[in-house]
């Protein structure tokens, strides 16, 4: 029952120290930046939140509906960026209690162009679980998140208003215990494929279309399959202001007989609708 302990007493004073760096680079950074330069926009952000449905009829015991919220702030180091990412969701049913999800604090390298049509971007990440359930019933320490992404410059062959991105990961989780404390076994490392397509119709507005695959990896090396679809139609008022209206159904790549396939682009039990705003600042 008891997971590598000693691993994660041993990691968590590393990550503290590597995250500590991080900022005194920020900082060091920024005085350099005020004292040789005159003074500029440092930090920008941006703020989301969401209305979210499920299919089920209203008011039923089966119907789900929240309001989630996100908020991230970013801050150059020279051509490298950190930025720190906090979100959390309000159950608009039941009791309407606010919970806290999840913060995060990444490191970005600059774009690099690898050639005329393709670009590359890496991103690593540490997670702080505020979510209660990660953090009594599955004994979540932390999690560490490494997330290069591909972007294809499709207007260089000549596929004008056309965007094409792959974003994998790689996630390793660090817990207490290995097994949950409703006795299941918790995910010690994930790996996920993602792609994302969107389709500029007019300057203001755009389709976008992302598919994500994702293998899961308990402690005790079973391996499970999952994956989500998701597809949105989003308008920009202004270059700081936009919403967007989408629907997103997920769940396992199998069957319970282990052979079919599951997929599916719409599904009354796990499809989700949702309509949200975006601001940047």
């Amino acid at each position: 029952m008891r997971a590598v302990r000693s691993l994660a007493q041993t990691v968590a004073p590393v990550v503290f120290m590597a995250s500590l760096a991080i900022f005194s680079s920020s900082i060091l950074a920024q005085t350099i930046e005020t004292t040789l330069a005159p003074k500029t926009k440092t930090w920008s952000g941006s703020f989301s939140t969401s209305l979210n449905s499920n299919t089920e009829k209203f008011g039923s015991e089966n119907h789900v509906f929240t309001n989630d919220y996100m908020l991230g702030l970013k801050h150059p180091i020279g051509t490298h960026a950190v930025d720190m990412n906090v979100s959390a969701s309000k159950d608009l049913l039941g009791e309407r209690k606010y919970e806290w999800t999840n913060v995060t604090i990444g490191y970005s390298t600059p774009t690099k162009s690898l050639n005329n049509v393709l670009d590359l971007k890496l991103k690593t990440s540490l997670m702080a679980p505020l979510n209660e359930n990660q953090r009594k019933n599955e004994s979540l320490i932390t999690q560490l998140t490494l997330s290069p992404s591909l972007t294809f410059k499709l207007e260089e062959l000549g596929f004008s208003g056309v965007t094409l991105a792959y974003r994998p990961f790689v996630r390793q989780n660090f817990h207490e215990y290995t097994v949950s404390a409703e006795g299941r076994s918790n995910t010690e490392r994930s790996i996920r494929q993602r792609l994302a397509l969107g389709f500029s119709v007019t300057d203001n507005l755009s389709i976008d279309f992302d598919g994500v695959y994702q293998r899961n990896f308990t402690y005790q090396g079973t391996a499970t399959d999952s994956y989500s679809l998701d597809e949105s139609i989003s308008y920009s008022f202004t270059s700081s202001f936009s919403c967007s209206l989408g629907h997103t159904t997920d769940g396992s790549v199998l069957a319970a007989d282990g052979r079919t396939t599951n997929i599916e682009f719409s599904n009354i039990r796990t499809g989700m609708y949702y309509a949200s705003a975006d601001f940047t600042f």
